[in-house]
């Protein structure tokens, strides 16, 4: 709850907001002289549409946390806090564990050392015929992916990310596809088709979850995208680009099995296909994150290490062979990902960062699933891909 020394400047604060408020309602010049525009002009000019959390009638503003809670949540609250309530704690830091199912959307779990989290639900589509405002990015980015993987000592080392967009701008750029930190199956083929399991908009799911242990399946085809003009532009010259799901020339699909138990994850991806595509690049993707550079600016970031006969050394951005495991050490802990056959692997291009809400950094592990020396080649016959995830000492 807000302190008293947090209450006393509140004023402040919500003078500076409403200055900054002000000085983003609509001007208009005449004769020379610079004005606000007022509301019977805003009309005129702005015909009323919904907005969420603005109003031009300004000093009016809305507090959701008065208007939306629920009568009476206040004094729950500090009845809660009376009692000093586990509730009041993160689920991960209540000392219990679980595994629990939101829908077949996702996958929680919290078990002796370590938390995980499965995104298996479904992510937004935009189409240019679908008369809605169309965004320059991706609409979300899914399929069915281990979003987090959390040791107490660690803390979040695989994390699923992006950085964020706006109708005008987007920072997840289609070239930058090798950096894009998600769990995926991800690829480009050799006519440069950019391809990937995470905009699956909607994988099929199936999960079965018994006592401390959990089986979660997910399936889809991998999906294509592509960067067009905006075909609604009055000015062709001058249109948007704009990202939307394509096709491949062919078909692959992907199966991909998650199973939880009290000691880690373990992760198989399955891939098929009718031969049809000629393939360039072909990953299963690992984010792992580093650190946010604006909270952590002194933390070490994440170390990667690939194992080859026996020995740990620092991976780099090129291939390596006959990796056994991961090793991924940050703060006082570890997180090895091991392999139940030596892989081809290599790290992302380049670190990935966000920058927008946060400047939280990752680096993609990139385990080859194409194996063809790098030639092209075409996905036919199954390919499979299998790993632990677990906690382990630094």
């Amino acid at each position: 709850m807000p302190t008293p020394d947090v209450l006393k400047a509140a004023p402040g604060r919500r003078a500076y907001e409403f200055n900054g408020d002000i000085g983003e309602n609509p001007r208009v010049t005449e004769n020379g002289v610079t004005r606000y525009m007022n509301n019977d002009e805003i009309k005129n000019a702005y015909p009323w549409k919904l907005r969420m959390w603005m109003t031009y009638n300004f000093p009016v503003s809305l507090n959701p946390a008065y208007e939306f809670y629920r009568k009476g949540a206040f004094a729950h609250r500090q009845e809660l806090e009376k009692k000093n309530s586990p509730l009041l704690k993160s689920p991960f830091l209540r000392g219990e564990n679980f595994i629990r199912a939101f829908e077949k959307d996702f996958t929680v779990a919290r078990q002796p050392g370590f938390a995980a989290i499965l995104h298996t639900g479904p992510v937004g589509t935009q189409s240019p015929d679908d008369n809605k405002a169309q965004f320059k990015g991706p609409m979300g980015l899914g399929g069915g992916q281990l979003s987090a993987f959390w040791t107490p000592e660690a803390g979040s080392v695989i994390l699923g990310l992006r950085r964020w967009m706006s109708y005008d701008k987007a920072f997840d750029l289609l070239e930058e596809w090798r950096t894009w930190p998600n769990h995926s199956v991800s690829g480009v083929t050799a006519a440069g088709k950019v391809f990937t399991s995470a905009r699956c908009a909607r994988p099929e799911v199936e999960s079965d979850i018994k006592g401390n242990g959990a089986t979660v399946k997910v399936t889809g085809a991998l999906v294509a995208m592509k960067v067009i003009k905006d075909p609604a532009a009055t000015d062709p010259a001058n249109a948007r680009d704009q990202m939307y799901d394509g096709g491949l020339d062919g078909r692959i699909t992907y199966a991909r099995t998650f199973s939880i138990d009290d000691r880690g994850v373990s992760v198989e991806t399955t891939l098929s296909g009718d031969g049809k595509d000629s393939i360039a690049e072909l990953y299963e993707v690992l984010p792992v994150y580093l650190r946010d550079a604006e909270r952590q600016p002194k933390a070490t970031p994440t170390a990667i290490e690939f194992r080859v006969g026996g020995t740990w050394a620092p991976a780099t951005d090129q291939y390596t062979d006959k990796v056994q495991a991961v090793r991924l050490t940050r703060f006082t802990g570890a997180v090895v990902v091991t392999f139940t056959r030596p892989r081809r692997m290599k790290l992302s291009p380049a670190v990935w960062e966000d920058t927008g809400f946060t400047k939280s950094t990752c680096r993609n592990v990139l385990i080859d699933l194409l194996e063809n020396g790098d030639k092209p080649g075409v996905v036919k016959d199954a390919r499979k891909v299998a790993y632990r995830i677990e906690p382990a000492a630094k």
